[in-house]
């Protein structure tokens, strides 16, 4: 744990959108949904292995929890860029290219989660992807799967809900994260 108070944290109105590649960041994905259904509850997360009904359109569901949300935490792990192209290559319908560029149309909140050691992305990485050049401007969070993934969600979290407070312990509080009444 940090050295910050935690404070009545407000209750978000609309979800948090996690989007991530299963064959690159599947469980470090489910791990911080987890967290994020502990500290935000299970009515504001939304990925789609457990938001998705059997037999649900697929594409449906994503746009619509889309459209709800708040928040999109994209999820970045070693081989999303290159599934990224090589999808796009192949011309194969790709769920989190229309996650991302959805969320980045929409105006919401987009915070990049680089996940098992995966590298920021570069302009020219996204070159062959009209429409993403914004994401590489949005400041990068690094959410580690061993020692430092409680430090990193926490700093994950504060960033859900907007700025944080650093406060000194008065005797009998908690330590965790701080957030402004006014923030998410």
């Amino acid at each position: 744990m940090s050295n910050l108070i935690i404070d009545e944290l407000p209750v978000p109105q609309e979800s948090v959108f996690i989007s991530y590649r299963q064959c690159d960041s599947e469980d470090i994905a489910g791990r911080i949904r987890d967290r994020l259904v502990v500290e935000l509850g299970g009515d504001y997360v939304f990925r789609d292995h457990e938001g998705i009904n059997p037999g649900a359109d697929f594409f449906e569901v994503i746009k619509k929890k889309l459209a709800e949300s708040k928040c999109a935490l994209i999820i970045i792990g070693p081989n999303w860029l290159s599934e990224l192209k090589d999808r796009n290559s192949k011309g194969v319908k790709d769920f989190v290219e229309i996650e991302v560029r959805t969320a980045l149309e929409s105006g919401m909140k987009i915070i990049p989660v680089l996940v098992l050691n995966a590298q920021l992305l570069t302009a020219t990485d996204l070159i062959p992807f009209d429409g993403f050049e914004n994401l590489i401007n949005l400041n990068t969070i690094r959410v580690r799967s061993g020692e430092g993934f409680n430090e990193d969600m926490e700093v994950l979290v504060s960033a859900i809900y907007g700025n944080y407070v650093i406060q000194a312990p008065k005797e009998g509080q908690l330590v965790g994260v701080g957030v402004k009444e006014d923030s998410f």
